[in-house]
């Protein structure tokens, strides 16, 4: 399962998801320091197949963990290659154009 919110605004609409058990914790690769703040990722939880619904409404992405990373990668989704990886945890941003 996966955790997510759904930010509106200016007519733009951002999906924010994260593995569950990534939520609330701060991870580090040198001098980038990156927390996965409940109040942005919310507590709402979602399988794979809900998240990938819910992104088909959403304009931009952002996403934290390695299973959900993997899951929109095999989704097609994502691109490996645009995929950073922050002290071992896996983090993406999408926009739609």
């Amino acid at each position: 399962m996966f955790a997510h919110k759904i930010h509106k605004g200016r007519g733009e609409v951002l999906l924010a998801a994260c593995d569950r058990d990534v939520l609330g914790k701060t991870f580090k690769a040198g001098q980038l320091h990156f927390h996965v703040n409940p109040g942005f990722y919310g507590q709402e939880l979602a399988s794979r197949r809900q998240i990938l619904d819910l992104l088909s409404e959403a304009s931009t992405g952002n996403f934290v963990g390695n299973r959900l990373i993997e899951a929109l990668c095999e989704g097609g989704v994502l691109d490996e290659s645009s995929v950073l990886d922050v002290g071992g945890v896996k983090h993406a941003q999408l926009v739609k154009i």
